[in-house]
Parts: structure tokens; sequence; C-alpha cells
């Protein structure tokens, strides 16, 4: 259903090169920015577009976006304590998250290629969708990919 009205409702596909270069030039304010209004912007065109918004619509969405994109994207299920460790590492802010290894809800993982300004985007980005349905995470990021644990609302 996305794919079918999503061009109708203003989303567009650019080359990821062009998208890259053009994340290289923010700011980290700028790309905070960027990332809270683009995230705003996709709830709202969610709800017009199915009626309401969860954790599954978005999942959906954003696994098929990045599948279109030719990026890596998992989701593990429930009870999830999956750890990466895959070189250097930063850790997000996690708006409630533990940082013990209990186990997690859901934990999603995307490789991308794209560098560290996409991971911070991202991060923001799903961070954003996650805060406004009351979920919890705790995020990891490198230069080529970043990670989400996520906890339900009153799990944390």
């Amino acid at each position: 259903m996305w794919s079918l009205v999503a061009a109708k409702a203003g989303s567009a596909a650019i080359p990821k090169s062009a998208l890259k270069v053009f994340l290289e030039e923010l700011s980290d304010t700028q790309l905070e920015g960027l990332a809270t209004k683009t995230a705003n912007e996709f709830r709202d065109l969610v709800v017009q577009i199915y009626g309401e918004i969860d954790l599954g619509i978005i999942l959906s969405i954003t696994e098929e976006r990045a599948r279109r994109s030719g990026f890596i994207f998992k989701v593990f299920g429930d009870d999830a304590s999956w750890k990466i460790d895959k070189g250097d590492k930063e850790n997000g802010d996690g708006s409630g998250g533990s940082d013990s290894d209990s186990s997690c809800f859901k934990t999603i993982f995307a490789e991308h290629n794209m560098g560290r300004p996409w991971s911070i985007f991202f991060k923001i980005h799903m961070g954003s969708l996650l805060n406004n349905l009351g979920y919890f995470f705790k995020s990891e990021y490198t230069d080529n990919w970043w990670s989400m644990q996520i906890w339900p609302p009153g799990d944390r």
C-alpha cells in the first residue's frame, strides 16, 4: 500500500550519493532538526494513508524503503537481547532504555554504508517516531550501521 500512495503524498526517491553529500554538509543541529521534522511529516503521512500509526506499520514501511535502497534491515522479535560488536560504536541517548543487557521487546538493525550523518539522522528520525508512540529505546551506531533495542510503553 505504501508504495502506491507515497509519491502522491510527497515522498520521492533520490540517489543515495546525493543524499549522502547533502547530509555530510549539515551541522549536527541541522541534522537533528531535519530528522525530527521528517519524522513528524512521516508520522502524519502514515496516519493519512493507514488511518493510524503503530510500531508494526513503522517497521514494515522502513523495511520496504531500506530494501528498495539496497540497505540491510533486520527486525529481531520479542525478547531479543542481541548485542552488536562491529568496531567503534557510539551510543544514542536512548530516551530511557536500559544500559543493561536485559531483554528488549524488539531489536532493529540496519547496514547502510552511507556514513555517520545517515546513522545519526536515522537514529533521531526513528527515535522521534518511537518516542511519539511511547516506546523506550537504546541505540548504537557507526559510520556504516545503526541498531535500536526497543521496549514497549510501561516496560521501563
